[in-house]
């Protein structure tokens, strides 16, 4: 696993190649992935990614194409499910 700023340095050098999914993918793996999952399921998790991001891409070139009030919901939903998905994996504070 790599360190935080390892997975920076890392997610850069990606940007910087014009490689943004991957620089998303080198931090979802420091940021979201638990220690310790076997090759197998990193695999498994990375096609997930990669599945998704694919996924994304068609949404939004779909909407692009229909016109900008597609977009925006395409938008509006991706934040609303991405401020979902922080909420489940933020430390649950006891009361």
């Amino acid at each position: 696993m790599m360190t935080e700023e390892e997975a920076h340095t890392r997610a850069q050098e990606c940007a910087r190649q014009g490689n943004l999914v991957e620089a998303g993918w080198v931090l979802t793996v420091r940021r979201g992935l638990p220690d310790g999952l076997s090759e197998a399921a990193v695999n498994s998790v990375r096609s997930a990614f990669y599945a998704g991001a694919n996924h994304m891409l068609a949404l939004m070139a779909g909407a692009q194409q229909r016109d900008d009030l597609d977009m925006q919901k395409v938008v509006s939903n991706l934040r609303t499910e991405l401020d979902r998905f922080r909420a489940e994996r933020r430390p649950k504070t006891p009361h």
